[in-house]
Parts: C-alpha cells; sequence; structure tokens
C-alpha cells in the first residue's frame, strides 16, 4: 500500500464576506458577514482533506470594513509563522470581498517567503 503525503496547507480566517450567513443561500435581508467561523468553511468543503493536509487559525472575525491596521498586521505574523514552518508548503487567506485587494497587496508587501500565499 502507498503512503502519499499530503501538502500541508495554513488555512487563515479573518471572517468578511466568504464567513457570511443567511437564513438560505439567496437571502440579502438579514446576511451577516463573518459568521462562520473558518473550520466551519473547511467542513463544508470536506474534498479539500483529499488534496491538502489543513492546519486552520481564526486570525479574526469580523466584517471586511472592520478589517483594519491592527488586525492586518498580527495576519501578516501569523502568515509568515506558518509559511517559516518546514512543512508548510503554502496559505489560504479567507477574506471579505471589500477589503479583499488591499489585504492581498499588504501581504505581497510584508510576507517574507517564496511560498504561495492565497
Amino acid at each position: 500500500m502507498n503512503s502519499i503525503t499530503l501538502p500541508k496547507v495554513a488555512v487563515l480566517g479573518t471572517g468578511g464576506t466568504i464567513a457570511g450567513s443567511g437564513a438560505n443561500n439567496t437571502q440579502y435581508a438579514g446576511y451577516r458577514p463573518a459568521d462562520t467561523p473558518v473550520d466551519g468553511l473547511l467542513l463544508a468543503i470536506p474534498a479539500l482533506r483529499s488534496i491538502a493536509s489543513l492546519e486552520s487559525e481564526q486570525v479574526a472575525q469580523v466584517a471586511s470594513q472592520n478589517l483594519g491596521g491592527t488586525t492586518l498586521l498580527h495576519l501578516a505574523r501569523r502568515v509568515n509563522h506558518w509559511l517559516n514552518e518546514t512543512d508548510c508548503t503554502g496559505a489560504v487567506v479567507t477574506v471579505g470581498t471589500n477589503t479583499l485587494e488591499e489585504t492581498a497587496y499588504f501581504l505581497n508587501l510584508v510576507v517574507k517567503s517564496k511560498k504561495t500565499v492565497v
């Protein structure tokens, strides 16, 4: 029997749109951003565990418009921490659509690794 070692990927949650919830998948009224923790997002896609060994961390749980400088600095430290682990091949950051570009740009400036960050 072959034993396949899956790549280790860190998944860091910040809240935002991707973690939002409502009464159903088409509801807008009463929508709550940053409602689902990162572990809940990963549970919703069980097939992910067949392609990577996932390590999750809830860095923040805020609506995108509330993702400020202090939280971004904490996020950058955590991304750098995970990428410094020799067995970690990359990181995924879940973030809302309101600050997606700004977060990506900021992390591009401050992450000190050649490993992939999505």
